[in-house]
C-alpha cells in the first residue's frame, strides 16, 4: 500500500539529484523491488517533505542511465562521459543488484587491464618473468624488484642532475696551437671539453646497464612485441638508452651538430621520473584523474585564454600612448596577462595608467576564480580513481591466480 506522501501525485514520484527533478511512476520503479528506488521503506530516509520529492546528492548524469535501467526494465547503458569508477558507485549506492554490478564491473575491467589479462605470456617461465617486471604485488620478488627499479631511477636521476655542476665535472685540454717555450698561459692553447668524473661516470653506467638488461628482459617476456615496442613509457625507455650508449662508446667531440644533439638528449634522461609511475599507484591515480576530469580542464583552459587574449588587448589599448608605458604590443600584454592571471608577477611588464591597474585587478580575480573551479571536481575524482585502483588490483590478481591455478 503506498503512503500518503506519495498519494498527491498518484502513481507518479518526483526525484530530484542534486537540484535536476526527475519524475517516473512507481511501478516502474517497482520492476526492481530490492534496489534504493524500488523499495519504499529504503527510499523513505531521502524523502524532502517540504519539495515532495526524493532528494539525493549524486550524479546527475549517471542517474539517467539508472532511471533507463528501470524504465527498461534492466538493460544499463554506461555512459561513455562517465568515469567507470563513479559510475560503479553509483549503480553500487541504487542498489541495482548484482547484475548491474557486474555489468559495469566487466566494462572497468576490460577499460583498465584489457592488455594485461587478453595478452599473456603463454610459457609458464616467459609469464613468470613478465609478471615479476610489470606486477609489484604478484610476489615478494617483484616487489623487491620494483624497490631496486625505483632506487635505480632516483640514482639515474641524480646522476644527470649532478653532471651539469663543474663541481663534479673533469677538465681537459685539447691543443689548439702550437707549444710555444716562452708562452706562460696555457689556457690561451687550449681548448676545453668537460666530462663527468670518473665515479659518476660509473654509477652513470651501471644504472643505464641495467636499465638495457630490465628493458632486453620485459622484450623477451612480453606477449606482444609490438605493443611492447610502441607503448609510451618504453618509447622513452628507448629514447633515453640508445643515446647514454651512443654517447659513452663514441667519440664526438669534434662533430658539432651531433655533441648539440646528444647535449639535448642528456636532459632528456629526466624523463624517465615518468617511469615511477609503473610503481606508484599514486601517480596511476593522479593520470587516471587528469584524464576523468579532461572536460573540467578544458574549460577552464578556454575560459583563461579568453581572459588573456580579452585583457591583453584592452590594457594594450589603455597603455599605448601612454609616454612611460612598458606594455608597447599586443604580445608584452599576453605575457602581462598571463603572469597576472597565474599571480606570477614577474615585474618586468605592468601598467602604469588607472585603467589598466584596474584591469589588472580584474585578471586577478578572474584568474583565482577560473583555478579554483576544477579543484572540486579533481579532488572527487581523484579519490574515486585512488579508491577503486585497490579494487582494481585485487580482481586482476586474483584472475591471475586462477589462471595460474588452471594451467598447473
Amino acid at each position: 500500500m503506498k503512503s500518503s506522501r506519495e498519494n498527491y501525485t498518484g502513481d507518479r514520484l518526483t526525484i530530484n539529484i542534486s537540484g535536476t527533478i526527475y519524475q517516473t511512476r512507481e511501478r516502474t520503479l517497482a520492476r526492481f523491488p530490492d534496489s534504493l528506488l524500488g523499495d519504499p521503506m529504503k527510499r523513505q530516509k531521502y524523502y524532502c517533505a517540504k519539495q515532495h520529492s526524493y532528494y539525493f546528492n549524486r550524479h546527475r548524469r549517471a542517474f539517467d542511465s539508472i532511471l533507463y535501467y528501470y524504465q527498461s526494465g534492466g538493460r544499463l547503458v554506461i555512459p561513455r562521459d562517465i568515469p567507470l569508477r563513479l559510475f560503479f558507485e553509483e549503480v553500487e549506492f541504487f542498489g541495482l543488484g548484482d547484475d548491474a554490478l557486474c555489468l559495469v564491473s566487466k566494462g572497468l575491467y576490460a577499460r583498465k587491464i584489457k592488455v594485461k589479462e587478453n595478452l599473456m605470456p603463454i610459457g609458464a617461465t616467459q609469464r613468470r618473468i613478465w609478471e615479476t617486471f610489470e606486477c609489484p604485488e604478484s610476489s615478494k620478488v617483484a616487489k623487491v624488484l620494483s624497490v631496486f627499479c625505483i632506487v635505480m631511477i632516483v640514482l639515474s636521476i641524480v646522476l644527470s642532475c649532478l653532471t651539469t655542476s663543474a663541481y663534479f665535472q673533469d677538465r681537459f685540454c685539447v691543443e689548439s696551437c702550437p707549444v710555444q717555450p716562452n708562452l706562460t698561459v696555457i689556457e690561451q692553447c687550449c681548448t676545453f671539453f668537460y666530462e663527468p668524473n670518473t665515479g659518476i661516470a660509473t654509477l652513470d653506467l651501471i644504472c643505464y646497464c641495467w636499465f638495457l638488461i630490465e628493458y632486453f628482459c620485459r622484450f623477451l617476456s612480453s606477449p606482444s612485441k609490438r605493443q611492447f615496442i610502441l607503448s609510451f613509457l618504453n618509447l622513452i625507455d628507448v629514447l633515453v638508452i640508445l643515446p647514454f650508449f651512443f654517447t659513452h662508446f663514441i667519440d664526438t667531440q669534434g662533430i658539432t651538430s651531433l655533441s648539440s644533439l646528444l647535449g639535448v638528449s642528456k636532459l632528456l634522461r629526466l624523463t624517465r621520473i615518468i617511469k615511477l609511475s609503473r610503481y606508484s599507484r599514486g601517480l596511476k591515480a593522479l593520470g587516471s584523474t587528469l584524464c576523468a576530469s579532461f572536460r573540467e580542464l578544458k574549460m577552464m583552459m578556454m575560459f583563461l585564454i579568453m581572459v588573456v587574449i580579452v585583457s591583453s588587448c584592452l590594457v594594450y589599448l589603455v597603455e599605448m600612448k601612454h609616454p612611460q608605458a612598458l606594455i608597447k604590443t599586443v604580445p608584452d600584454g599576453f605575457w602581462w596577462s598571463l603572469t597576472t592571471i597565474t599571480t606570477v608577477g614577474y615585474g618586468d611588464y605592468y601598467p602604469v595608467t588607472g585603467e589598466g591597474k584596474l584591469i589588472g585587478c580584474l585578471c586577478t580575480i578572474l584568474g583565482a576564480l577560473a583555478f579554483s573551479l576544477p579543484v572540486i571536481v579533481l579532488a572527487a575524482n581523484f579519490r574515486t580513481c585512488y579508491k577503486s585502483d585497490d579494487s582494481i588490483s585485487a580482481e586482476y590478481h586474483r584472475n591471475l591466480r586462477r589462471q595460474a591455478y588452471r594451467r598447473w
